[in-house]
């Protein structure tokens, strides 16, 4: 139950997606070396945190956003640690490659991630040995790692409605997320109050609330799972 749990965390915290033609994302010009942090919260208790790092580079002589995300938890002495690194197209934020070391008490991951044309190649370093798996790479597809970031680099109006392929490399598969622009609400954190555009998101027969800053760099400000009783709260950012 424990493993479970944990596990789970950290899959609803990366995970969305539906079919309906691509977005229309434009380069949001993120900041070379933008951070930012969050706390994690299970039922109001703190287990943990996620850290943020974006950063420009150039993948095939393509001009990318390298995104490194570190995510620590630990519940009743149960401690996960998971590290990904997701090269994105800074045109598009269309996925090119990433990398993930996922380590739990009971076992240790390796992921790599190709995303070519038509496909995703995903190779799976486990305890078992080595598994290379080909998938459809849909052409309104993300990668699960960025879906958060990708939503912040929309038009949140409230009444918009916004549907895509999310391409999950733990699942080796693709989900349906379907996102509502709700109207904007203020939410307190540790860095003070902000007033946000807030989304509802479904994804696989479960739902999340999302809170996004109103204003530039229109961060994150709060995830809210709403079957889990799992929280993110902005706690940092420079």
């Amino acid at each position: 139950m424990k493993k479970v749990l944990v596990l789970s965390l950290l899959l609803v915290l990366f995970c969305s997606s539906l079919s309906s033609g691509q977005l229309l994302i434009n380069n949001p010009n993120w900041r070379n070396g933008e951070r930012f942090s969050y706390e994690v919260r299970f039922r109001d208790t703190l287990i943990g945190s996620m850290n943020y790092l974006i950063t420009d580079t150039l993948f095939d002589k393509i001009k990318a956003y390298k995104i490194k995300v570190i995510t620590n938890v630990g519940f009743r002495g149960q401690n996960t640690s998971d590290s990904i690194s997701l090269l994105v197209r800074q045109q598009n934020l269309k996925p090119l490659f990433s990398y993930r070391s996922l380590i739990t008490p009971q076992m240790a991951l390796k992921f790599q991630v190709r995303y070519l044309s038509d496909k995703v190649n995903v190779r799976l370093d486990s305890p078992q040995g080595t598994k290379e798996t080909d998938i459809d790479f849909p052409k309104d597809g993300y990668d699960n790692d960025e879906i958060t970031l990708i939503l912040r680099a929309l038009n949140l109006r409230p009444g918009a409605k916004y549907k895509f392929q999310d391409v999950s490399s733990m699942s080796i598969t693709s989900y349906a997320v379907e996102v509502d622009v709700l109207q904007p609400e203020k939410v307190k954190t540790p860095l003070g109050e902000y007033l946000c555009n807030k989304v509802k998101m479904k994804v696989a027969g479960k739902e999340a609330e999302i809170w996004y800053q109103k204003d530039k760099p229109n961060h994150m400000v709060k995830y809210s799972d709403l079957q889990s009783g799992t929280t993110m709260l902005l706690k940092e950012f420079k």
